[in-house]
């Protein structure tokens, strides 16, 4: 009989913080945290973004037909997927940004094509096109 009041006490006290909890201002600051977020995704989702990607497609196709291109930076990114998207997130963020939004399955096909054709913007534009096309 005392161990049924002792759980049923912890049972009414388990109710009564988990009310209090729901209604206590921590509660408001989770619509914070989701607004915030929802800002990030809107930010990311700007057309800004993607209008930058296309400048720097357009930068990486210009230093490829000049061959100014680093092949040592290219060379490093050849060796793994997370070199690549290290070498995309501090050359061309905008790029990365667009990047980021994919699917891993897109991005698995794109640096795939990275290593096939051994040229940025040939990832930069199949980046952009998987972007426009989901």
């Amino acid at each position: 009989m005392l161990k049924q009041e002792i759980t049923f006490r912890h049972f009414i006290l388990t109710i009564i913080l988990f009310s209090l909890f729901s209604i206590s201002p921590q509660a408001d600051e989770l619509y914070i945290t989701d607004d915030y977020l929802q800002g990030l995704n809107d930010e990311i989702s700007d057309p800004e973004y993607l209008t930058n990607a296309r400048k720097e497609l357009r930068e990486s196709e210009a230093r490829e037909k000049a061959h100014t291109t680093d092949k040592k930076e290219i060379e490093k990114a050849l060796i793994s997927m997370y070199n690549f998207e290290v070498l995309l997130r501090e050359k061309y963020p905008s790029t990365h940004n667009v990047y980021s939004r994919l699917p891993v399955s897109a991005r698995i096909l794109i640096f795939d094509k990275f290593k096939k054709t051994r040229k940025l913007s040939a990832a930069k534009r199949m980046i952009i096109e998987k972007y426009e096309s989901k």
